[in-house]
């Protein structure tokens, strides 16, 4: 084969493979989809005192988790202090950070909706 025709069989080549590997990568891309947003819901499920424990589950997925509740931690009630006695189950949390592996920083609880019916 001459020179020539190399080189136009090589751009060919080339060209093929790199407009069928940016087909896939968009593909990849449009099947990802942006990540579903977050749970708007979060709420008491249960409260333990012998533990000092809370058992929150978020609305959308269902997904529970359990949360330790030390005498470090900044509990606000419907925006005002308050204590760990003031958690009931079936309160909203708006918002919650861990200080370590499942122990709560500080949280904020609003009013108590009808209590959710805990799984046994």
């Amino acid at each position: 084969m001459p020179a020539s025709s190399q080189s136009i069989l090589r751009f060919v080549l080339c060209f093929f493979f790199c407009t069928a590997a940016v087909q896939l990568a968009a593909a990849a891309k449009a099947k990802k989809g942006p990540p579903p947003p977050p749970d708007p819901r979060i709420l008491i499920l249960e409260v333990k005192p012998a533990t000092r424990e809370i058992v929150i589950v978020y609305k959308r997925t269902g997904q529970k988790e359990t949360y330790s509740i030390d005498d470090f931690t900044q509990v606000t009630l419907i925006r005002a202090p308050g204590t760990f006695a003031d958690i009931k189950a079936g309160q909203e949390i708006f918002a919650y950070t861990e200080r370590d592996a499942h122990t709560l920083d500080y949280v904020t609880v609003g009013p108590a909706d009808p209590a959710p019916v805990a799984a046994k």
